[in-house]
């Protein structure tokens, strides 16, 4: 349920997709107006407890965190994760969320990929294309 009300919630935000109207050109207010809203597509990903996931608190699981967290500010770094972040405790096995900014599927699958807690199969992350505003992009920005 937490995942089709999270996806509903995303959607309403998001457009369809792009959308070009024939002789359309925004100028003024207008301009950045269709600046904030033309849409860019991101790679959603729901972050899962994997097969090997313990709610336990080792010193091998606190340094799994600590790589994991690692990884995080490493693709913020490089301008290819936008946002991610984990979920309120209790909320079945969903653990949080990406918002990858890459091209394709494959670059998305390859960043999760280089996530120590999904290698690890501590995580699993389920990606799909997301349709935003391309001004989540500036959130990267210095």
């Amino acid at each position: 349920m937490l995942r089709l009300s999270l996806l509903l919630a995303l959607a309403s935000c998001a457009t369809e997709g792009p959308r070009h109207e024939r002789n359309a050109v925004p100028t003024g207010a207008a301009a950045r107006h269709s600046a904030l809203q033309a849409p860019h597509l991101y790679w959603f990903g729901m972050i899962r407890q994997g097969p090997t996931w313990s709610a336990e608190e080792t010193e091998a699981s606190a340094q799994l965190q600590r790589d994991h967290l690692a990884n995080i500010g490493r693709l913020v770094g490089e301008h290819k994760l936008v946002l991610a972040g984990p979920f309120d405790n209790g909320h079945g096995d969903e653990r949080g969320l990406f918002i990858f900014d890459v091209e394709t599927r494959a670059g998305a699958e390859a960043l999760v990929q280089s996530d120590p807690a999904v290698r690890a199969g501590r995580l699993v992350v389920d990606l799909l294309p997301w349709w935003g505003t391309a001004e989540l992009r500036g959130l990267l920005d210095d």
